[in-house]
């Protein structure tokens, strides 16, 4: 069971549903996944520039290629990012970037995007993952379950 305490739930249900449709695709993204490898070029096999923590955040450049990792099928991201003190680039699998992005004020923002596909008998399941941070604390992380694939949370 997810020990995310009520209020919070509740919270960020009604941060979702104040949202509604105001929230646009993120140029400027951040990480949902801890510890992601980043490449010099759009391939498994290319050599890891670094390694970005959650939370993190970077400029998409541009989209290439495709790569399905626990079931989702994404393109791999060329970002601009700080690295040492100085701007980066290098690539890593869009499915770990936050489909969304939304200021809270005071430092505070809510990142979401899809976990992962769990395969069903009539249908799947797309698991999706709600965090929030304050600057690069994460306060609170949500899943939730859109069941058959619909796409519920992709028009929030």
């Amino acid at each position: 069971m997810n020990s995310i305490p009520n209020t919070i739930r509740a919270i960020l249900g009604a941060i979702l549903f104040l949202l509604n449709y105001q929230v646009s695709f993120a140029q400027y993204s951040y990480l949902l996944a801890d510890q992601v490898n980043v490449r010099a070029r759009p391939t498994t096999e290319s050599k890891m520039v670094t390694r970005l923590p959650i939370g993190s955040g970077g400029e998409v450049i541009r989209t290439t290629g495709d790569l399905k990792i626990n079931g989702i099928s994404a393109p791999w991201a060329e970002i601009r990012f700080g690295y040492d003190g100085e701007e980066a680039t290098g690539y890593i699998w869009q499915g770990f970037l936050a489909d969304k992005v939304h200021e809270l004020g005071n430092g505070s923002y809510l990142i979401y995007g899809p976990e992962k596909v769990v395969p069903g008998e009539y249908f799947d399941r797309v698991l999706w993952q709600f965090r929030v941070f304050q600057g690069e604390n994460q306060l609170a992380k949500v899943t939730a379950d859109d069941i058959g694939g619909i796409g519920l949370f992709r028009d929030l």
